[in-house]
């Protein structure tokens, strides 16, 4: 709330302790992404602000390829992440379960702790390491499994991860992104991106026909 005295507008002094003591707010302002169109509350982007969304809508193109494109990426996401509850409606997830589909080399399958084979369906647990400190998961499992086709699988084996995920490696709510990426003009993935390299223990899922057919390469 303002004051004004003598015909000028005097800041709050609450406004002004809050604009020298929040990073958050001096980078980002009150509205995140303001001029994007994803919030009802509209606000100027500032420079940063603007940079950051670029290499936002870079990697959600698949466009971060090279060591120095990723450190500037990561640099940037770790800026955001940084300020994920003043702005949950964008960085926050609405669920705590996150799913990747991979394909998975013979090498790997040893790694993989069978606890059931029900069905069609083998279910065990794996720890996975990321190659890459920035990674794309999804919050639904049909993504995932299209994902997990969607790679030369010829002597690999697609695999489904689920991810029990601890708050402070997962960035964006999956509005934010599948928004983001209609303005890019991609299909929609429910994707949630993890900030971590280091290696999770994951649930994992594939075809019990597979595990037949390398049964041999499992522990």
């Amino acid at each position: 709330m303002a004051d004004v005295q003598d015909g000028c507008q005097l800041m709050d002094f609450k406004d002004i302790i809050t604009e020298a003591t929040d990073p958050c707010n001096k980078m980002f302002g009150d509205v995140l992404f303001g001029e994007l169109g994803f919030s009802k509350d509209k606000e100027q982007d500032t420079e940063a602000e603007k940079e950051i969304l670029n290499k936002v809508l870079s990697f959600i193109r698949g466009e971060f390829v090279s060591k120095k494109k990723d450190a500037a990426l990561i640099k940037a996401f770790e800026a955001l992440a940084k300020c994920r509850n003043k702005y949950p409606r964008i960085l926050k997830p609405e669920t705590r379960t996150l799913y990747r589909g991979v394909a998975l080399d013979k090498s790997e399958l040893k790694n993989i702790k069978i606890t059931k084979i029900k069905n069609l369906r083998t279910i065990g647990n794996f720890v996975y390491k990321a190659k890459s400190k920035i990674q794309s998961w999804t919050a639904t499992e049909r993504i995932a499994t299209d994902f997990a086709f969607d790679v030369n699988i010829y002597d690999r084996i697609p695999v489904i991860m689920e991810y029990k995920f601890s708050e402070k490696e997962i960035l964006f709510n999956t509005d934010f992104l599948n928004f983001i990426a209609t303005t890019v003009f991609l299909d929609t993935e429910d994707e949630i991106i993890r900030i971590s390299d280091k290696p999770i223990n994951v649930k994992i899922n594939f075809d019990t026909a597979d595990y037949k057919d390398y049964k041999q390469y499992f522990k």
